[in-house]
């Protein structure tokens, strides 16, 4: 199958999320899949490595976008980006399968992708973002219940949710996800 892992940051940019998901598309191209690994950056490029192609898909940071991500966990630049180029991505790549990370513009993203192209739309998903803030005091009860709300409406419409432990899958199905859960631990990722 021909996979594509859109996220929020990846290579040389390092941190957890670039670590995941470069060891997700190890596992799946050491599985015999072709991966291909979306992620924002300055200009529109493509490259190849050792187990992926990697696109690089302009984003350009306002103030406002980010501030706006904040409260609502979507990234209104980074969504319109994404949204363009992965429709001509999946068109050039022959993509089978959408994989995306939080947050929910990536969602959104992934949601437009198997409803244009019939593609099957994997969400990745450790914690809910809403809860999080929650519990962490940065929101309030109404606004967590709406972003609760939104976010699990976007996880139930996918066809996989991929979370990396037991812990994980217990809250998501706690909060009521409905949709497939699967463990996938942080190196490794079959896909069959």
């Amino acid at each position: 199958m021909k996979i594509a892992l859109l996220t929020t940051s990846y290579f040389p940019e390092y941190n957890g999320a670039s670590i995941r998901v470069d060891g997700l598309a190890e596992g799946l191209q050491a599985n015999g899949h072709e991966v291909v690994i979306i992620a924002p950056g300055k200009a529109f490029t493509r490259k190849e490595s050792s187990h992926c192609t990697v696109y690089s898909v302009p984003v350009q940071k306002h103030y406002w976008s980010n501030a706006l991500e904040t409260l609502t966990k979507f990234h209104v630049q980074r969504y319109r980006s994404f949204l363009s180029h992965v429709c001509s991505i999946i068109e050039r790549e022959g993509l089978d399968v959408i994989h995306t990370r939080q947050p929910l513009d990536l969602f959104f993203v992934g949601k437009h992708c198997k409803e244009r192209y019939g593609t099957i739309w994997v969400v990745e998903v450790h914690k809910l973002l809403s809860v999080t803030d929650y519990e962490n005091g940065t929101i309030g009860r109404f606004r967590r219940n709406r972003l609760l709300h939104l976010e699990r409406r976007l996880i139930n419409s996918s066809d996989l949710v991929v979370t990396m432990t037991a812990s994980g899958k217990q809250t998501l199905t706690q909060f009521g996800v409905t949709a497939p859960i699967i463990e996938i631990a942080n190196n490794s990722f079959s896909f069959h």
